[in-house]
């Protein structure tokens, strides 16, 4: 099936703000799917690699609550299913990751220049995301975890070492490369 440019999926309020040339790519790339009654239309151990857009039927997101499969909720046509995936790996997984490489920064931004909490997350992240020095903290970071990780499988007992050490090292990589200071 050829979808012409005037479809009317790229009608949909999801498209509305879409360039000229993106809507053409979008009609271009647009594939009609057939789903039968009961098919899963992706599973909980993947994440979709499509937007699926309902033009007819229902779509149900399946859970487990006190061990009983039930109904999380519920879609119809118009609905964009795939789209919430795709929006809570961009807006959960991504930055929750750049603010666990960026926590020693906002620590001691918190710690040393006494900045408020939410400002001195969004600094350090920007300024862990931009610097060259980010990358020199996140081979840091991985050099102390490994450090914790050798120590647990020795059954734990250099951890009293390697937990200190493996902070003195981020720490002192920070002062070395200037992250995280305001200060002049």
């Amino acid at each position: 099936m050829t979808v012409s440019p005037q479809s009317p999926q790229l009608a949909h309020p999801a498209f509305a703000d879409l360039s000229e040339a993106a809507q053409q790519r979008l009609a271009a790339a647009l594939e009609p799917v057939e789903f039968g009654i009961g098919q899963n239309l992706c599973s909980a151990n993947l994440i979709p690699h499509r937007i699926l857009l309902l033009e007819a039927g229902k779509a149900r997101l399946l859970g487990r609550q006190h061990g009983q499969l039930c109904t999380l909720a519920a879609f119809g046509p118009g609905a964009v299913v795939g789209l919430a995936t795709g929006i809570g790996l961009l807006l959960l997984i991504v930055p929750g990751v750049l603010v666990a490489i960026a926590t020693p920064v906002i620590i001691r931004r918190v710690v040393c220049d006494q900045q408020a909490a939410l400002p001195a997350v969004i600094a350090s992240v920007k300024e862990v995301g931009k610097s060259p020095a980010g990358a020199g903290l996140l081979k840091w970071e991985l050099v102390a975890g490994l450090l914790v990780l050798g120590s647990v499988l020795l059954w734990g007992l250099p951890l009293l070492i390697t937990i200190p050490l493996g902070g003195i090292l981020v720490q002192q990589y920070l002062a070395q490369s200037g992250l995280g200071s305001t200060r002049i």
